[in-house]
């Protein structure tokens, strides 16, 4: 094999290999305890979305004091919640009580979800 031949060959490997390895980072998700968190607020929205990659995503409004937020309009929080957590968020949409989401962040989301953010429990606020 001459040397010409062992270059093209591995111009050729890192040409995949370069696209190869990011799309497996993304389809499995990288770092997925980027950040873990909760937020209190109440659910407003649970939906099942995807054509291929089914995924369960919702929305959780929290309410900040004027003082803080300058006005009264609600913030939304955008979320994905892991298959395990959807019935917990389903009930507590359905009981319009205010809930803390325990969730935890990606650094890269997988290919698979809409948000960096999975909920992966639901609390009662006392």
């Amino acid at each position: 094999m001459t040397i010409v031949e062992k270059g093209v060959i591995v111009v050729i490997l890192l040409i995949i290999a370069s696209v190869v390895i990011p799309l497996t980072g993304l389809g499995i998700g990288i770092l997925p305890n980027y950040s873990n968190g909760s937020r209190i607020g109440i659910v407003t929205k649970i939906s099942e979305k995807g054509v291929f990659f089914k995924s369960w995503e919702g929305e959780m409004l929290m309410a900040l004091p004027i003082a803080v937020a300058g006005t009264t309009t609600p913030e939304v929080f955008y979320f994905n919640t892991s298959k395990n957590c959807v019935e917990k968020v389903r009930e507590a949409q359905l009981s319009g009580n205010r809930v803390e989401l325990v969730y935890r962040q990606w650094l890269f989301k997988p290919l698979n979800i809409e948000n960096r953010t999975v909920v992966i429990d639901v609390k009662e606020v006392k």
